[in-house]
């Protein structure tokens, strides 16, 4: 990869935006991420590193509209599945469409690489599920849309596309915990001192810190491996990991619904394609001790 090449970056100012930038400079250093980073987001933004550079962020809109050509794009801006309830399924999908209309217009002048990041939400029950997603499932159904979109561009146009689906993040970045199993244990215990479990059934998860897989797509970029994969990391039952929470955090209390259901809850991607990946890249997954350390990191 050329250090002096320009990247737009999007949805910056987002958990995975700031590990992106986290990663970035850790490798080529902050004058190299400050000269060739155009962050942007939704509202103009500070976003300040772990190392102190403050990385200040452009509308999306007027970002566009200068026109500049890009030797990489980093697309993370889309409304998050959380979002879903304020929309119409149908506006919802719209909201996003034009989120991404401003990433294709830089596309379309040209790129070496793309990086957009997917999530395990395109699959039901280890199968893709697409067409009929719409009603059921809108945040899994333009993901894929998304997918298709940037698969069919990077036939027509030749750039590397790299484009991991996330089905269980962690790390120093995370935000809104409420909204995940992992971070909202994490933020219930410091806030109320208390884990409670829900699910009357076993909940089995894989979890990956966010920074090693933007780490892993970099590298991808540098050797011009195109690919969408699945996210991984180390296996674990919630109630398994709600006790080493509270392990980390002193003896916090954990509460459980008896477990009455007979079919267990497995989320997780059953390929170990991102195995071979780390393995080939001589990367390593943190463990789930890890994650939860640094996760405990972000609320601080």
């Amino acid at each position: 990869m050329d250090i002096n090449q320009k990247i737009l970056l999007t949805g910056a100012s987002g958990w995975i935006g700031k590990s992106f930038l986290e990663v970035y400079e850790s490798t080529f250093g902050s004058e190299i991420t400050q000269a060739n980073i155009c962050a942007t987001s939704s509202n103009k933004k500070e976003i300040k590193l772990e190392s102190g550079t403050i990385i200040k962020t452009l509308l999306l809109t007027d970002e566009i509209n200068l026109n500049r050509k890009y030797s990489g794009i980093v697309h993370l801006a889309a409304l998050t599945r959380d979002k879903v309830k304020n929309y119409d399924n149908s506006d919802y999908i719209y909201k996003n469409m034009e989120l991404l209309s401003f990433t294709l217009q830089a596309l379309e002048r040209g790129i070496d690489w793309l990086i957009c990041v997917s999530s395990g939400a395109v699959f039901k029950s280890n199968k893709i599920e697409f067409e009929n997603n719409l009603n059921s499932n809108p945040y899994g159904f333009y993901k894929r849309l998304e997918e298709i979109i940037f698969l069919n561009l990077q036939a027509r146009h030749n750039f590397t596309f790299i484009c991991p689906r996330l089905w269980g993040g962690t790390g120093k970045d995370m935000k809104n915990h409420q909204n995940y199993a992992f971070g909202g244990f994490i933020k219930d215990a410091i806030e109320k001192n208390e884990i409670s479990i829900k699910s009357g059934h076993r909940v089995y998860r894989k979890y990956i810190d966010t920074r090693e897989l933007m780490n892993l797509c970099l590298k991808m970029v540098q050797n011009k491996e195109t690919k969408i994969f699945n996210s991984g990391g180390p296996l674990i039952e919630i109630g398994d990991l709600a006790k080493m929470i509270s392990i980390e955090l002193r003896g916090v209390k954990v509460v459980r619904n008896s477990v009455i259901e007979e079919k267990d809850d497995h989320y997780y991607p059953t390929d170990s394609e991102i195995d071979e990946l780390f393995h080939n890249y001589n990367l390593k997954y943190s463990s789930i001790e890890e994650q939860i350390k640094n996760t405990i990191r972000s609320l601080n």
